[in-house]
């Protein structure tokens, strides 16, 4: 059985700039509210370890800003099994950015009574380069 549910994150999680290569950066990245779909037993699924996504140097030089909603199929063990663009943010290098950052991600995996299920999550993930961190 699979049952939707939502990621137990922080409603806005914004990730400061921090360097990872000469074409990398974290800088003002947001993690929007969970997805509302829930899940029959009630119990969500949660963010384990979560990876904060890089804002592709060709996306911030261009001012290239937007929302994807991720997809994801969490197994019983709380990896991401499928994950898919279930809207872009109209530019595809920050879709593969989004895609990338929830891949690396730990979930907590729903569960029904006692057992670990499989689960379906909708993360947004928003690429701002106006917010203030």
């Amino acid at each position: 059985n699979t049952i939707a549910t939502q990621v137990a994150a922080p409603q806005q999680a914004t990730f400061t700039h921090e360097r990872q290569g000469p074409t990398a950066s974290t800088r003002n990245l947001t993690l929007g509210p969970p997805s509302t779909s829930q899940g029959t037993t009630g119990q969500k699924t949660g963010v384990k370890h979560m990876t904060p996504p890089i804002y592709p140097r060709l996306a911030r030089q261009n001012g290239w800003e937007g929302t994807v909603q991720v997809r994801a199929i969490v197994l019983p063990s709380g990896k991401s099994h499928t994950l898919e663009i279930q809207k872009s943010s109209g530019f595809e290098i920050l879709d593969t950015a989004a895609i990338n950052a929830v891949r690396s991600w730990k979930f907590i995996p729903a569960y029904d009574g006692n057992i670990p299920v499989k689960s379906i999550v909708d993360v947004p993930v928003r690429f701002n380069l106006r917010q203030q961190g």
